[in-house]
């Protein structure tokens, strides 16, 4: 016997997601078929609404391959416009496995507090098919190289990207790999295996790297694939991010 789950599809930037209301904790859908593209609804991720004795919400994210992240901040923003789509406008604490994140909707877009991100290596050669890549090694609540770019629109995000996020450097984890030219973005991430068209915490992680290291002030207004803009202000000990999250479509599906 199979059950009927709703569900809703929402875009943090470019960024897409299933999300599933889980406060029953009773979901037990596959995972990477839901977000297959071909033979589920299609999307970057999945994210469970679940309760918390931490926070007012916990968020769960997957990947589309199935495997659990824990944080995504494109994911963040938009399970804080679901929430305030069920209980209204305020200030909620979101309990993720990297953090517990203060969020709200503002009429300008979806705002999030961020710890403020990891700068773990600076600047670090590492080679890739006998060339030498310098690299950059944040951690934004999932780990985030950085390579700058002098012409993004020319790199190969899928070949490159893929021989980066597998780095021995990296460890057995390995990395979501971020290209930047300027301020703007393209991202491979790891779990969805190719580029997507935004990463909140790869635009963190660049935020904070241009901040700390070229001295860019606030705010940072960093163009992601999709040609949004997702807005940060750097702080000593913290970080803001703010952007769209814009519901798609909601439905029903048979798992």
């Amino acid at each position: 016997m199979g059950m009927r789950v709703g569900f809703s599809k929402y875009s943090g930037a470019g960024n897409d997601f299933i999300i599933v209301d889980d406060r029953s904790l009773g979901f037990c859908g596959d995972i990477a078929r839901l977000c297959h593209r071909q033979w589920g609804v299609g999307a970057d991720g999945l994210i469970l609404l679940q309760p918390s004795s931490l926070a007012d919400y916990k968020m769960r994210i997957f990947n589309a391959d199935g495997k659990e992240a824990s944080m995504c901040g494109n994911g963040l923003r938009c399970l804080t416009r679901f929430i305030s789509s069920l209980e209204g406008n305020k200030l909620y604490h979101i309990e993720t496995l990297a953090h517990i994140y203060p969020a709200e909707v503002r009429s300008e877009g979806v705002w999030i507090e961020f710890p403020k991100p990891q700068i773990l290596e600076h600047n670090v050669p590492i080679a890739i098919d006998e060339t030498s890549k310098p690299i950059y090694f944040a951690d934004s609540g999932v780990p985030h190289a950085v390579i700058f770019v002098s012409d993004i629109e020319k790199i190969d995000v899928q070949t490159l990207g893929l021989k980066v996020r597998n780095h021995p450097f990296f460890g057995p984890s390995g990395a979501n790999v971020n290209f930047v030219e300027g301020t703007k973005l393209r991202t491979f991430e790891r779990g969805i295996e190719g580029e997507t068209l935004a990463c909140g915490t790869g635009a963190a992680a660049v935020a904070t790297i241009l901040s700390e290291i070229f001295s860019l002030q606030n705010p940072l207004h960093i163009k992601v694939r999709s040609s949004d803009i997702l807005t940060f202000h750097v702080h000593p000990n913290k970080l803001e991010m703010l952007g769209s999250a814009t519901l798609v479509f909601e439905g029903s599906i048979h798992i």
